[in-house]
């Protein structure tokens, strides 16, 4: 992922199929302000697991007139391999 200087802080869950949520976690805030380039990894998911969604829930956004919520549904669903 790659976040423009003006988001400040973003908010993030992974989810399986049935909805269960593994984690859930964003920035705090204290970032500087360039281009950042974001890198996650997960534990191993069960072995029944199908699919997973990794969701942006939520990004702030520094403006020359404040901090502004931008509520998200940026996701992605990645199919897992078949063992």
């Amino acid at each position: 992922m790659n976040f423009s200087p003006q988001a400040i802080e973003f908010f993030t869950e992974l989810r399986l199929e049935e909805g269960s949520q593994l984690r859930q976690f964003g920035s705090d805030g204290t970032r500087e302000v360039k281009t950042e380039h974001q890198q996650f990894t997960f534990s191993p998911m069960p072995k029944s697991t199908h699919q997973a969604t990794f969701e942006i829930v939520m990004i702030n956004i520094k403006k020359a007139d404040g901090i502004y919520g931008v509520p998200g549904h940026w996701a992605i669903t990645i199919p897992m391999p078949e063992s």
